[in-house]
């Protein structure tokens, strides 16, 4: 019995490595190969270690940087026109990585000068009778004038003295000893590029890795504000010195644990439930009859079942892989990184609260402020530099829509080339990518369409809140699907 209800499982994977077997045989295809196929992500990280320290002019390592990209940017390429794997969530992958592979190198390599741009905070340990920096974090390194003691100019009284950091002044609490008697003591110091190789790999492969940058000086906007200080911070006295109480990561890691529980449990359960619809195998469409007798008469509620089911294993499997940083980062041993992966700072929420953002704000804040942001520095930078280079306002209308529509622009594309190694019949173009790029338009097309309302028919700010957020959800969820 089990077999004739699994039977559509069944033929759909035989199927789907029959064809795989064929075009293998032909050499349409390559399979993918590992570390064959991540070539690019070591010249990456090959070219943020070295062309900063090569003794040529400035437009000289420019030129190699671009050079860098151009090489990863061809080997991606090459590996989304050869390599495909049999299992859907391999081939996606594949292809997302490629993607990113090249966003990354384009806002690393092309978009900022990797010598000067970037900076990271970094711990430094201290000692416990002056409060002074400990011999690990030697002067050379350019980070922290080691056993160096400034006169504390900001007038507060919480602070008796301060260590020169690379980009400014870190500061060093002396107050309220007994609340954290038996912690580790340490400084906090923006660290640019470094100097000693094993800091620098460490800071390289930190940078080539890290997607919202927490961390870092390009933290992305829409992270919410935290008490590591930040560049150019007007209160520096808010930053936190003392490392945290053990049960605070502690109490991270156990939400992580719930969310990787749940989600596998909750990832399976869908998988269990869809793998008798030929919709979710890719070989129907989404509109076509359910194999679910209940549903079978009912073509809207087919259809929404369908995208209520796909949103949320989405959903899942994204915070499913997201829980895994809180839970494996903090366990790296001191002596591996000088990032503070063991604040629970540094892991603030992927989502955004559902309520202030996509009911109060519409299809703006859905994409704005409550998806993940993992891929916002990267499709933003371009723009960035566009608007600069060409010498626009940032705020402008003409900036804000070259902005949106290069970011959407940047996420379809990234989404269409996952779905074209994904080794399912797709429509990279006709599907993924101008999903986005109708997303962008409609990004833009809401707050202006309000407004033209507001001035000429009715100022929907007078309208009540419950409707206004009514229509706003509609409109998100409706836009989004």
């Amino acid at each position: 019995m089990l077999d004739a209800y699994f039977k559509v499982y069944y033929d759909a994977r035989q199927q789907r490595q029959d064809r795989y077997d064929a075009a293998l045989s032909s050499g349409s295809i390559d399979p993918f190969v590992y570390p064959q196929e991540t070539l690019s992500a070591l010249v990456l990280l090959l070219a943020i270690l070295f062309i900063p320290r090569l003794p040529i002019p400035k437009r000289a390592k420019k030129i190699a940087s671009i050079s860098a990209f151009v090489v990863v940017f061809s080997l991606c390429v090459s590996t989304v026109y050869r390599c495909r794997t049999v299992a859907f969530a391999g081939g996606y992958g594949t292809g997302l990585m490629c993607a990113w592979g090249i966003v990354a190198s384009g806002y690393l390599l092309v978009f900022n000068d990797l010598g000067t741009a970037f900076q990271r905070l970094e711990k430094r340990n201290l000692k416990e009778k002056d409060g002074t920096v400990t011999e690990n974090s030697p002067q050379s390194d350019g980070s922290v004038a080691a056993g160096t003691n400034c006169e504390d100019k900001s007038g507060s009284s919480s602070l008796k003295k301060r260590v020169w950091g690379v980009n400014g002044p870190a500061l060093v609490p002396t107050t309220e000893k007994q609340e954290h008697q038996g912690q580790p003591q340490y400084v906090l110091v923006w660290q640019g590029f470094p100097e000693p190789f094993l800091h620098r790999l460490d800071w390289a492969m930190d940078l080539a890795t890290s997607f919202r940058g927490v961390h870092w000086n390009w933290r992305i906007s829409s992270l919410p504000k935290h008490e590591i200080p930040l560049e150019g911070s007007s209160n520096p006295a808010s930053s936190t010195m003392w490392s945290s109480p053990p049960s605070a990561m502690q109490a991270l890691r156990r939400q992580a644990t719930r969310d990787f529980t749940v989600q596998y449990l909750f990832i399976d359960l869908a998988k269990t439930i869809t793998i008798t619809d030929p919709y979710f195998h890719g070989s129907a469409t989404l509109s076509s009859p359910s194999p679910w007798p209940f549903l079978t008469d009912f073509t809207t509620l087919t259809y929404l079942v369908r995208l209520l089911i796909s949103l949320a294993a989405v959903l899942s499997a994204l915070t499913f892989i997201f829980s895994l940083s809180s839970l494996l980062f903090p366990l790296l041993p001191p002596f591996i990184t000088l990032a503070p992966f063991h604040e629970p700072a540094l892991y603030p929420p992927y989502w955004g609260p559902f309520g202030a953002s996509v009911l109060d704000k519409g299809l703006p804040g859905f994409w704005g402020k409550w998806w993940h942001q993992m891929f916002r520095f990267g499709v933003s930078e371009p723009s960035r530099y566009l608007v600069s280079t060409l010498g626009l306002q940032p705020r402008s209308q003409l900036a804000r829509v070259i902005s949106v529509l290069t970011a959407f622009a940047l996420s379809g594309s990234i989404h269409a080339i996952a779905s074209y190694t994904s080794f399912l019949p797709s429509q990279p173009l006709s599907g993924s990518f101008a999903f986005f790029m109708l997303q962008g338009l409609g990004v833009l097309g809401q707050p202006a369409f309000l407004k033209l309302v507001s001035a000429n028919i009715y100022d929907t700010r007078r309208m009540p809140s419950w409707l206004r957020r009514l229509g706003n959800g509609h409109s998100a969820l409706h836009g989004s699907a």
